[in-house]
């Protein structure tokens, strides 16, 4: 029972032990591809088809550090701030109803270049039940690559078990940087769009990093069919305008410079910006005003945007020997975005400047004054934003209180830090991993705790059925003590019955036979010296009966105890005594030692009383595995109808001796009584 109850212990313990202790249990990688992620970000996940198996193999200690890691990497990554008004949306592909498509898009770089990621930002629409969805994003597609050598190379495939969808995330793809000249995407399984459920291809940029660079704004694109309809184009999926607005966890909130001015002015408004030094500059980025801070919007998506102007790069702050970067017309609604990138080539000059050209009027308002604002002004050289924190100035005083010209080159907007846009994508694709990732968490998490708390109540009911069993065995070992007591007090009796019976007895007859040898001088001091002897055994006996271990010395030699108890009770009767193995009987317990003693004992005194017979043997035969006891005499024998079978005094003493006995009459005449005493040969009893 022991044995059992630590072996269910140990199994409880186990599962609390494998579940990250009883109390406290603590992450867990992240769970999309590893192309989902960009730059250092990618280090937090592993491939997204391994997310479930991934919360399953971490203990619970690490799924809790896990979900801590989560919570304070969603506290510094990049929120999604979906843009709203009038845009471009992007390119989308002629609906299809084949279960297999081939629809493709590819863009065609200038010139070869050495690239290493890629960027799918889905088109979204507005779900009113879940907020906003990637809509028709291909649920299965392959993205490869072509050389100069008109090699084809595939750097990534995705299948319906990678789980694209749902997102509004960018979908970022990393690969070893090669040389490649066009990016093609190849559909092998589209989805749905969701305003009529057919399938469809839809894709709101393609961006193609080469290092910070993307190399894919305003390239040549080519599809195998495209809708060129309203805010539709295949030049929209590289125009560089994206669904969202940027909005970083990191910065303080900064209010764009906005100008109020005469549109019919002979010198139209410029800005200036003093790099410092001379830079190899090669993009500028032009973040609009912040049109979506209300909802609805108050004022269009182009509002405050110049309808032309031209960008100029100089080496001289009169810009007497100017170089023009490029120059931008706003054509329609679509042309405009929350970030404007222009790519020009490589100029080196110190000083930037802006023109407008034509103004921008709000159509709603009569006789309109001119506008311009903008949020901030990025320079590019080598990668990075040379134009942070350098002054600018501008021919027209700011109109609005807290709108300075100062804010076109602090780093900020609206809503935060301006971020390089690789990392601003890589962190809206890690936001999405770590966003879909904390659910399965959080579950594997409540299972977990659950499972705990099972196993504590089933522990405290091991506890209790332990408690309760330790008063069951309390009660059940006084009520053993107590059988014990009882059985001490039998032992006693019998003991006081055979022992002192038989030698009072013994006694008594010598008592006799010395009154008829009171005229035999010498037979009556040999009878009177056994009387002495028998009466200090007798008191021997006495003081030791009530603890037979302390009587071990009274019976320590078995076969001269039976020869002696033989020749002092069987005093007149003819007695032969054979004894063999008597090694083997030291094997005995002291206690089954007096036990084997008394009992024949009280065979040889019923002999005396009851039998009277003339003759006895005794057979005792010892071997490793058993004790065997035959005595046998030519008495009267047992009288069935008197007295049972086997004497009570006989029975009783085999019982404590844990022997079998047999009382038979013999055909001859007399009984036969056989004791079969089996040795335990590990406990040697």
């Amino acid at each position: 029972m022991h044995l059992s109850i630590a072996k269910y212990l140990r199994t409880y313990f186990g599962r609390v032990r494998k579940s990250g202790g009883l109390f406290k249990t603590i992450g867990l990688a992240a769970c999309i591809p590893l192309s989902a992620t960009a730059g250092s970000t990618t280090n937090d996940l592993p491939p997204a088809n391994q997310a479930q198996d991934a919360v399953e193999e971490r203990s619970t200690a690490e799924l809790e550090a896990r979900q801590q890691h989560i919570d304070a990497r969603l506290k510094e990554l990049a929120d999604f701030h979906t843009a709203t008004g009038m845009g471009p949306i992007g390119f989308r592909s002629f609906p299809s109803q084949s279960p297999s498509p081939d629809e493709w898009v590819q863009v065609d770089f200038a010139e070869t270049r050495r690239i290493d990621q890629i960027v799918l930002v889905p088109t979204l629409w507005r779900n009113t039940r879940d907020g906003p969805e990637a809509d028709a994003f291909p649920v299965a597609f392959k993205v490869i690559t072509l050389d100069d050598e008109g090699r084809w190379t595939v750097v990534a495939a995705y299948t319906e078990a990678d789980r694209l969808v749902p997102r509004i995330a960018p979908l970022v793809i990393d690969f070893p940087p090669h040389r490649a000249k066009a990016v093609r995407i190849e559909v092998t399984q589209m989805a749905a769009r969701a305003w009529d459920q057919v399938k469809s291809l839809q894709l709101a940029e393609m961006i193609v990093f080469s290092g910070n660079e993307n190399v894919a704004l305003h390239q040549e694109v080519t599809a195998s069919s495209s809708e060129e309809i309203g805010a539709r184009s295949r030049r929209y999926l590289v125009d560089g305008f994206l669904p969202y607005l940027m909005g970083a966890r990191t910065g303080g909130q900064s209010t764009a410079f906005l100008i109020e001015y005469d549109p019919d002015a002979a010198d139209p408004p410029e800005l200036r910006i003093d790099l410092g030094q001379s830079y190899p500059v090669n993009q500028v980025n032009l973040h609009a005003l912040e049109t979506s801070d209300t909802i609805p919007q108050s004022v269009p998506s182009d509002y405050a945007f110049p309808r032309k102007f031209v960008v100029e790069g100089a080496n001289d702050p009169d810009f007497r020997e100017s170089t023009r970067l490029f120059s931008y017309e706003v054509d329609s609604v679509f042309d405009v975005g929350s970030i404007l990138t222009e790519r020009f080539p490589v100029t080196r000059c110190r000083y930037i400047r802006l023109r407008v050209l034509e103004p921008y009027t709000n159509p709603t308002r009569p006789a309109s004054p001119g506008y311009l604002a903008l949020a901030e002004i990025e320079v590019i050289a080598n990668g990075s934003n040379v134009a942070e924190g350098k002054p600018v100035t501008s021919s027209i005083d700011p109109s609005y209180l807290g709108r300075t010209v100062e804010a076109l080159t602090d780093g900020r907007n609206f809503y935060g830090d301006i971020l390089p846009l690789r990392e601003w994508l890589g962190q809206l694709a890690l936001r999405h991993a770590l966003e879909r990732e904390r659910p399965q968490v959080a579950q594997a998490l409540r299972e977990r705790y659950a499972r705990q708390r099972a196993i504590l109540n089933q522990l405290i009911w091991v506890i209790v059925v332990i408690v309760l069993l330790a008063v069951f065995l309390t009660v059940l070992t006084r009520l053993m003590a107590q059988r014990s007591i009882q059985r001490t007090r039998e032992r006693i009796a019998a003991d006081l019955h055979d022992e002192l019976g038989a030698n009072l007895h013994a006694i008594g007859l010598l008592s006799d036979l010395s009154q008829n040898a009171q005229n035999n001088p010498e037979k009556l001091s040999s009878l009177l010296a056994r009387m002495r002897r028998l009466t200090e055994h007798t008191g021997a006996a006495a003081r030791h009966c009530t603890n037979m271990l302390e009587a071990e010395e009274l019976y320590g030699d078995i076969a001269e105890h039976f020869r002696r108890a033989s020749g002092r009770i069987l005093h007149g009767i003819h007695h032969q005594l054979s004894i063999e193995g008597s090694e083997h009987l030291a094997r005995l317990s002291p206690r089954k030692r007096i036990d084997l003693c008394l009992f024949y004992q009280e065979c040889l005194t019923n002999i005396l009383r009851h039998s009277a017979a003339t003759e006895a043997t005794t057979e005792l035969r010892a071997t490793p595995k058993a004790v065997d006891l035959c005595i046998t005499d030519n008495g009267k024998g047992l009288d069935p109808a008197r007295s049972p079978s086997i004497p009570k005094s006989i029975r009783r003493r085999s019982r404590l001796l844990g022997a079998k006995v047999s009382v038979q009459p013999r055909p001859e005449g007399g009984t036969r009584v056989t004791l079969s005493l089996k040795i335990n040969r590990f406990l040697f009893t």
